[in-house]
């Protein structure tokens, strides 16, 4: 501030200029205001500070003034971008650092796999925020941004301060994404993040690391940033792209690992100390056996087979139900070996995640989850509907009608809540107390079975077998596919295998001998219910007893009535124990919150997860009705059921580093044709294609896909204690009928089928995926410290290691 000089342009300015090399500058092109032309003027203007402050404060810029000032640069800057710039603009200022390194500081340190929703909630707000931005940028075009639009609306001292934290954020920022650039330069160099800095021990901790490459990028980009603003976002353009490419890229590949990645045998039991606590190996095949029936025998046969004997099958309901036991049969046969090979609670959730991987796993896992809530809500319904005819009322009287409500939620159901709450104190007391009091339920429940097909075939009038299949086949295929309902529970006693003394031995007799046993019961009761009444007669909510009370044997009603009961709270009893187990192994893959892996270490049940499946099976059986019920439960079962199917193949034909390349390529061909072949039967029959032409053309194709498989691929691998006989054939055989069933299941309950299953991608998508792969890593951390050097998650093991079903076809 020299003595006027400027002032009086005495001199012609020139005493005031300080020469540079590269640049020229003077006092003026810094404080060319009045109030710094001398000191005295500056004095002045100290004196006068609270009158300006208050000026300031209160005083406001306008549109025109902001345009106005962009005079003072003294030249225009060029208008050359255009709202394709803009875009690319945008991206390459917010992709960055950010994302490429605060993820994992917040991720590891703050949020876990839920920093997805911090982003989401960041990125909320940054909408919000760009919103009010666009309309200021484009009433006021120019280059101050915020700082102009605070100027206009707040004046200039609220614009002074945001400006300064503008211009920080700024600095910061840029300061940030220099230091993640040379980080990533190094990991590009093979070398560590820090190896390029250099470490100043004199300095504090926080302040030691010197970063002279960060300086140098600095540099470069602040000539490219003066030279031009249009070769700037063309340069940026071209940067956005191969940007956005790795982006995919990672995405893609991510996707990819934790899709295709294979748990191993040895993983699947290795999670199960993530429970803390073990289960207690407390059940024999004798067990099995019974809960195997106590799970299956409920709700199905006593309900569903009045429904669909009056509405789809008529008398030839029994051949739906023997359709539906076949293709149960085979699905045992699949869950025995792998039940026997894999000894853990997860059941077919283990099994498909061992030979399948982590996705296909979880999305059947999800279904298997809804599968038992499902199931349990109806049973639960239809133990309202009996008991009220124990108590001499109609089915639906001890239920509250809710006009308000849709027509098929309407029907309020508090007993079945009740009876949930009940069965779900005597699950988390004690596995085997559960068992026992299954056994001594089963043992009445058969009398009462015993009762019905000795005291209805007593009533039987074989004038009621006319006609046999008023329906036609469609129709006892389309009861099949409901009923395949009635079999549903026998997956539940697969998940005990953890809790099983002798796997090997109990599990293929508890299984196959329930299933066996149960279906052939199931055929007599059907024959002996359309014997008793003429199907048109069959009531559809307590076909059993109301069928007794029509041929006059009223007090057999309450009989019967009473053992239904018996019966369903078996199922729901079962029911329970399974389905915690099954979350259990879920929750230790971390696919769903750990919380619920936890097991009591005094009662050694999983106590978490058997609360939280009966809470929201009492929440679904409160309103749903059991039509509603039935359609959808079937639907997740049958896809479960031939991904298990599917599942033993690659079991058995597949090796990783011992399958040939050819043979896993024929592997790959053969079953792509079986499962397209049995896909075309199923959709032909969906359609209504009742002529022969299709099938002549679809089933062959199965028949010699199947037979390719056979005879052209090796087995890889043999079954240790307990085997399905005649593979590929039966398998096969389960996905084709699975399949065919199906298509016998109406459109809606597809579309909430899609529905469901969107919802669990996007759990999947959000959540799912980081905390298994997470986890997954950490877990191959751990045994390459303890020495096993094996990939657990992938199913890589030394070669002493007995070849485990993690192998994948490498693609």
């Amino acid at each position: 501030m020299g003595a006027g000089t400027g002032a009086n342009g005495g001199e012609g300015g020139s005493s005031g200029v300080t020469r540079r090399r590269a640049c020229t500058c003077t006092k003026d092109d810094f404080l060319p205001e009045e109030s710094f032309k001398s000191w005295g003027n500056y004095v002045n203007a100290l004196k006068e500070t609270p009158t300006r402050l208050v000026d300031r404060v209160f005083s406001r810029s306008s549109v025109e003034g902001e345009l106005e000032v962009k005079a003072r640069s003294e030249h225009e800057m060029k208008k050359t971008l255009t709202w394709w710039d803009l875009i690319w603009f945008g991206m390459g200022a917010v992709i960055g650092a950010g994302i490429f390194v605060l993820t994992g500081l917040e991720a590891r340190e703050q949020a876990g796999p839920a920093v997805v929703l911090s982003y989401a909630v960041s990125g909320v707000s940054a909408l919000l925020s760009v919103f009010c931005y666009t309309e200021f940028a484009v009433e006021i075009p120019v280059a101050g941004g915020s700082f102009a639009y605070l100027r206009v609306e707040l004046g200039d001292f609220m614009a002074f301060i945001a400006a300064g934290n503008i211009l920080l954020e700024y600095i910061i920022g840029g300061a940030a994404v220099a230091r993640s650039w040379t980080s990533y330069f190094a990991t590009l160099c093979n070398h560590k993040p820090q190896d390029f800095r250099i470490h100043a021990h004199s300095l504090p901790d926080d302040y030691n690391q010197l970063d002279p490459i960060a300086v140098g990028v600095i540099i470069a980009i602040c000539i490219l940033a003066v030279l031009s603003t249009k070769g700037s976002s063309r340069l940026n353009y071209v940067a956005s792209v191969v940007h956005l490419i790795v982006i995919v890229f990672i995405i893609i590949c991510g996707l990819v690992n934790a899709i295709f990645s294979r748990s191993s045998v040895e993983g699947e039991l290795e999670v199960k100390a993530r429970s803390e606590h073990e289960m207690k190996k407390t059940l024999t095949w004798w067990d099995l056996i019974w809960f195997g029936m106590g799970a299956v025998i409920g709700a199905g046969i006593f309900v569903l087979t009045g429904l669909e004997a009056r509405e789809q099958a008529g008398p030839a309901v029994v051949l739906s139900y023997a359709v539906s036991g076949v293709s149960a049969l085979l699905s045992v046969f699949c869950y025995t070996e792998f039940a026997v090979e894999i000894p853990v609670a997860g059941g077919s959730f283990a099994y498909l995640r061992v030979e399948l991987g982590d996705f296909m796993a979880f999305i059947a896992a999800g279904n298997i989850l809804l599968e038992y809530i499902i199931g349990g809500a109806a049973v639960a319904r239809s133990w309202t509907s009996y008991f009220a005819t124990l108590c001499n009322h109609k089915p639906q009287d001890f239920r509250i009608h809710a006009h308000s409500l849709p027509d098929d939620y309407n029907q309020l159901d508090p007993i079945a809540v009740g009876v949930i709450i009940a069965i779900c104190i005597l699950a988390v007391l004690s596995t085997k107390g559960s068992s026992r009091l299954n056994y001594v339920a089963s043992v009445v429940h058969l009398i009462v079975i015993v009762f019905i097909i000795i005291c209805g075939l007593v009533n039987a009038d074989i004038k009621n077998y006319t006609p046999f299949a008023p329906y036609g086949p469609r129709g006892i295929f389309k009861a099949s596919a409901v009923l395949f309902f009635a079999y549903v529970g026998f997956d539940a006693v697969a998940t005990m295998a953890e809790e099983t003394k002798n796997p090997g031995r109990d599990i293929p007799i508890g299984l196959v001998g329930s299933m066996v046993l149960t279906t052939v019961l199931y055929c007599l009761l059907a024959i002996t219910l359309c014997l008793m009444t003429p199907y048109q007669s069959i009531d559809v909510d307590a076909p059993f007893s109301r069928a007794f009370a029509m041929v006059g044997w009223k007090w057999a009603e309450y009989v019967v009535a009473a053992g239904a009961l018996k019966g369903m709270t078996s199922v729901l009893l079962v029911g329970a124990v399974g389905q915690a187990r099954y979350l259990t192994h879920i929750a230790r893959t971390h696919m769903m919150p750990p919380w619920f892996a936890k097991v009591d270490p005094k009662t050694g049940t999983p106590v978490n997860a058997t609360a939280a499946m009966l809470a929201a099976t009492a929440l679904i059986a409160f309103f749903t009705k059991l039509s509603i019920l039935s359609d959808l439960l079937s639907i997740s079962t049958l896809f479960i059921f031939m991904l298990v199917a599917l599942a033993l193949i690659v079991r058995r034909y597949y090796v990783s580093g011992e399958t040939t390349k050819e043979n896993r390529n024929k592997l790959v061909i053969f079953i792509i044709l079986i499962l397209v072949s049995s896909a075309a039967t199923s959709g032909y029959w969906a359609l209504g294609g009742d002529g022969w032409i299709g099938y002549c053309i679809t089933v062959p194709l199965w028949f010699l896909s199947t037979a390719g498989l056979a005879f052209l691929v090796p087995q890889a691998r043999s079954p240790q204690v307990w085997g399905v006989p005649l593979v590929p054939w039966l398998p096969s055989a389960s996905i084709a009928i699975n399949a065919f069933l199906l298509g016998s299941i109406d459109k809606d309950s597809f579309i909430r089928f899609g529905i469901w299953t969107g919802i669990l991608l996007v759990y999947y998508i959000i959540f799912g995926l980081h905390a298994s792969y997470d986890t997954a890593k950490a877990s191959e951390v751990k045994a390459i410290k303890d020495g096993a050097y094996r990939k657990v998650e992938e199913g890589l093991q030394d070669n002493s290691t007995a070849k485990s079903g993690s192998d994948r076809i490498d693609g």
